[in-house]
């Protein structure tokens, strides 16, 4: 319970040591063993296997409705939540009806060479931590492929849907032009506004249209 409370608090491990404490002098029968901070990164660890474990036999098991596996999805997207940047992908799987994420993996982007190079975060690499996760996590082989529907991510460059329609044997990019999609649709759009009011020949109409705009919410605002 002190595990679930500080992982809905998304607070740090060391909270685990407070809401042990604090059930204890609510009267909850807490043990006498694995109370140290230290303790938690092994049983989130534990706990993380377990689930990947549950997730790849649910998605073993055919639909009663289909007959068919459960139909995925999986959401990518970068962070950095401290000094390192990390992957993070989400399988979405369906649920009593309902889209539930599930953690697969965060890997590092960035690493260092023996030389002194950083390497990673290129479309390609990008494109094999997806497919790595995949198959390292879920066991999917090149058929299990064929269930996952649609890759969401807030920035898609080319040569990440490239990379990626490569490793998963879809070299035909016009068979399902909705297998990859974005969720930052509004930063997408500003960027395309953007380029259209600087660089395109609609620049003078669109200014023009902004001024305009612009002056009318003054003289009625």
């Amino acid at each position: 319970m002190a595990v679930n409370t500080v992982c809905k608090m998304k607070a740090a491990g060391v909270a685990y040591e407070t809401m042990v404490g604090f059930l204890s002098s609510c009267g909850a029968d807490v043990g006498n063993i694995g109370h140290g901070r230290n303790q938690f990164p092994e049983i989130i660890n534990t706990a993380y296997h377990y689930v990947i474990q549950q997730t790849q036999n649910f998605l073993k098991e055919p639909l009663t409705s289909t007959g068919l596996r459960p139909h995925v999805s999986v959401a990518v997207d970068k962070s950095t939540p401290q000094r390192d940047t990390n992957r993070t992908s989400l399988v979405l799987l369906p649920v009593n009806g309902k889209r539930v994420a599930m953690p697969l993996d965060a890997p590092l982007v960035y690493s260092v060479s023996a030389e002194g190079d950083i390497e990673g975060g290129s479309g390609q690499h990008l494109a094999e931590q997806v497919v790595d996760a995949l198959r390292n996590k879920l066991k999917f082989n090149d058929t299990d492929m064929n269930y996952l529907f649609m890759l969401n991510g807030q920035y898609q460059a080319n040569t990440f849907q490239d990379a990626l329609y490569t490793k998963l044997g879809k070299n035909n990019r016009s068979a399902d032009p909705f297998f990859l999609t974005t969720w930052d649709a509004s930063h997408w759009m500003d960027l395309v506004m953007v380029e259209m009011q600087e660089e395109n020949g609609s620049s003078a109409f669109l200014k023009r249209l902004i001024k305009r705009s612009n002056r009318l919410h003054t003289m009625f605002a």
